[in-house]
């Protein structure tokens, strides 16, 4: 069985749900007190950032079950820009 890696462009993708899923997951072993992130919130980290933050962000399924994911973050200051 091989993983399968898919970028997800916004919280309306179909790989946001299972992005959600494995962030929930790992939310209940570190905070196990807290209660489940609510979806909105995270999308609002995640799509919502500041143009200086711009973020990408992958998921990996295997079987078609959620197994990670990937969020890469870059600080745009002016001096280090590029490509995003």
């Amino acid at each position: 069985m091989e993983p399968v890696v898919a970028e997800i462009p916004s919280a309306d993708s179909p790989g946001f749900a299972a992005a959600l899923v494995v962030r929930r997951e790992f939310d209940a072993v570190d905070e196990p007190d807290d209660p489940p992130l609510p979806a909105d919130e995270w999308a609002g980290e995640l799509f919502g950032a500041a143009a200086h933050e711009p973020r990408r962000v992958w998921v990996a399924t295997l079987g078609g079950r959620p197994a990670g994911v990937l969020v890469a973050q870059r600080l745009l200051d002016g001096e280090n820009d590029g490509r995003a």
